[in-house]
């Protein structure tokens, strides 16, 4: 049975009684509607923006923000999941590092405690997340957080910025172009995969990689899903503009366009429901 309604209009209470066989999907093509987005920090006076994008700072020194689905996702039993979105950094300001101004990135992330936004500056607004991993877009150089430069992407755990792995990116992130990011976790071999372009095609070969037991950070508990941003003596505007989730391992948005997705239908999100019979979706 198909049920119309709000888009990703879900309670906590929803998931709750359901066991680990339903599925979910979320496609969103922007966020010109955040009503079932929690909004933290700055995120919460800048989104969206007039782009119908998840605005996280504003473009001042020393803000954080975070922008997290309401309701937590339940994953399977191994955590597997697969994600994709794409994002664009511009008007930096402030402090100049080696590859120019503007501090200090953000962190795509899933976690089991929806609002907090972590700290500022170098903490990308992900730092004290437990029970967390997270994907950073690091636009300044932290020597007190090891990292290999001053642009760069890495893979977080537990809220901690010390990355567990990382990558030097010498086109800078913060230059206002789209990037391009896929997010992958197979939990029946532990590894967790990260993609990214300035191309909107899926790269055949990962550019970051990590083997990680997910059941054991999540404690089997279900996770709030969102991003986190800061700036510190540096500034900059940090947007997301799409984003596609599913709690299976598969290739999502392989062409980089939420709209091009089969079956897509307006600025939405699709949620499924395997147990419950139920399929939501807003109005196209």
């Amino acid at each position: 049975m198909a049920i119309k309604g709000p888009l990703l209009a879900l309670s906590v209470s929803l998931f709750s009684g359901i066991t680990h066989a339903e599925v979910v999907q979320v496609y969103y093509n922007d966020f010109s509607d955040t009503s079932n987005i929690q909004l933290n920090g700055f995120a919460a006076d800048h989104s969206p923006n007039a782009d119908g994008e998840l605005r996280l700072t504003g473009g001042e020194l020393q803000e954080a923000g975070s922008a997290f689905f309401l309701s937590p996702f339940t994953l399977p039993d191994d955590a597997s999941f697969s994600s994709f979105f794409s994002f664009n950094i511009d008007a930096t300001a402030g402090g100049k590092d080696s590859d120019g101004l503007g501090g200090d990135g953000l962190v795509f992330t899933l976690q089991t405690v929806s609002n907090t936004a972590g700290s500022e500056g170098g903490g990308l607004g992900y730092m004290g997340l437990d029970n967390s991993i997270g994907v950073e877009f690091d636009t300044w150089g932290n020597d007190v957080f090891d990292d290999i430069s001053d642009n760069h992407a890495g893979i977080n755990i537990n809220g901690s910025v010390v990355s567990v792995e990382s990558i030097d990116e010498p086109t800078r992130f913060n230059d206002g172009d789209s990037w391009y990011v896929w997010v992958d976790y197979d939990g029946s071999t532990d590894e967790l995969e990260v993609r990214y372009s300035l191309y909107p095609t899926r790269p055949k070969e990962y550019s970051l990689s990590y083997n990680i037991d997910l059941v054991d950070i999540f404690n089997s508990n279900p996770v709030y899903v969102g991003f986190t941003a800061s700036s510190g003596g540096a500034a900059q505007i940090q947007n997301i503009e799409q984003f596609a989730f599913e709690n299976e391992y598969k290739i999502l948005v392989e062409q980089g366009n939420v709209a091009d997705v089969p079956g897509y239908s307006g600025a939405c999100a699709i949620v499924l429901g395997a147990l419950m019979g139920f399929r939501r979706r807003a109005k196209a």
